[in-house]
């Protein structure tokens, strides 16, 4: 049985740990507990490596630019479509360990997702690329406020600057950031 094991976690590139060697001793019809084959294991000097699991990190609230008020503390929920936008962004796994970055902007009446972008960074451009496709898409009148987190992307220059053109050309468009939205 010891041979078996061993085989096993050889065969498999050290990646079965004892429980996986018992699954597969099982499905062959031997009898062995996990006990046993995590001893049989260590007495040998054998132990499994375990891959690192890594989150991205995606949210870096301290940068030099402004923070905007946060308008939808004491608000209702909207009444209508375009009325209040919200953004984040998110991280895909991708194949080989990389990642991809995903921006939304989606309105909080109708929850539907009206501008997206999906790239290998998580730079401004990320976000504003996908502001604008929403832009575009929907055309909000005056009053849309732009609600999103206090990460760097959303209080940079270039998208402040957006959405201060925007509000030129619709006064009542506001920005915030707060960090209850996530």
């Amino acid at each position: 049985m010891e041979q078996k094991i061993i085989h096993i976690f050889r065969e498999h590139k050290r990646r079965y740990g004892s429980r996986r060697i018992v699954k597969e001793l099982r499905s062959e019809g031997d009898q062995i507990s996990r006990y046993t084959a995590g001893k049989i294991l260590r007495d040998h000097g054998l132990k499994a490596i375990q891959p690192r699991s890594f989150v991205p990190k995606t949210t870096d609230s301290r940068h030099p630019y402004p923070i905007s008020p946060n308008l939808l503390l004491d608000r209702a929920m909207p009444t209508g479509p375009n009325e209040i936008w919200v953004g984040d962004i998110t991280y895909i796994p991708l194949a080989g360990g990389k990642w991809a970055y995903l921006a939304v902007w989606m309105d909080l009446y109708s929850r539907r997702i009206v501008g997206w972008h999906l790239d290998y960074h998580m730079q401004e451009s990320l976000i504003t690329t996908a502001f604008k496709k929403a832009l575009r898409s929907r055309k909000p009148p005056k009053g849309l406020i732009v609600h999103s987190d206090r990460r760097g992307q959303y209080a940079s220059t270039n998208f402040r600057k957006l959405i201060d053109d925007r509000r030129n050309a619709h006064p009542h468009t506001e920005r915030r950031q707060s960090a209850g939205w996530s």
